[in-house]
């Protein structure tokens, strides 16, 4: 997806660029955004649910450029919930 800057800024490495993965699990999610953590990258949103997405959890933090990453999972399972 393309879109511009929510903050009407214009883009640029760190404003505007999001680099998204999708995790196979909440586990995932989790274990992605402690290792960044773990390896000096900002925290730019703790790993959790998002109102947003139904049933998803999402983490974010920024790689050595500034860019956003971030990682989402969307499995009904992955907050304990069926269906």
């Amino acid at each position: 997806m393309v879109t511009q800057p929510r903050d009407g800024k214009p883009a640029s490495v760190g404003n505007g660029v999001t680099i998204s993965f999708e995790a196979p699990d909440h586990h995932a999610v989790h274990a992605f955004h402690e290792a960044a953590l773990a390896l000096g990258s900002p925290d730019e949103g703790a790993a959790g649910p998002r109102a947003w997405a139904p049933r998803s959890v999402a983490a974010y933090t920024r790689d050595p450029d500034g860019n956003e990453l971030a990682v989402y999972g969307y499995q009904a399972e992955s907050l304990g919930m069926s269906g």
